[in-house]
């Protein structure tokens, strides 16, 4: 997987929407808990993903008030599971830990 090593390594950075497909791979998994979790980070990210498009047009401190618990509520969810037993969903969630700055940016600015 160098694409995935290559994030972990910093090289490359995802798009912020294609963590919402890694979540849904998660979702899939064999594993339960991999799957309850992933199950979970899919629901948030999609829930997040859904004011993406209404975005243009709130008020800025509207779409951070709207889209900030969602936001603590998978930070958190990425913090108690970054050190899973499952490489998959601990990479998934180191990364996006990682990555979160740019994350709470696009989803409270909506990328402007």
């Amino acid at each position: 997987m160098p694409y995935i090593r290559s994030i972990l390594h910093g090289r490359t950075k995802p798009h912020v929407f294609s963590w919402f497909i890694w979540a849904r791979g998660l979702a899939e998994a064999t594993c339960r808990l991999t799957r309850q979790v992933g199950g979970a980070l899919l629901a948030l990210m999609g829930r997040l993903i859904q004011t993406v498009p209404a975005a243009g047009t709130a008020d800025a401190a509207e779409l951070a008030a709207r889209q900030t618990p969602e936001l603590e509520r998978l930070k958190a969810l990425c913090e108690s599971h970054q050190d899973s037993s499952s490489e998959k969903l601990g990479a998934f969630c180191r990364g996006m830990l990682k990555d979160w700055t740019v994350i709470d940016r696009c989803m409270t600015r909506a990328c402007r």
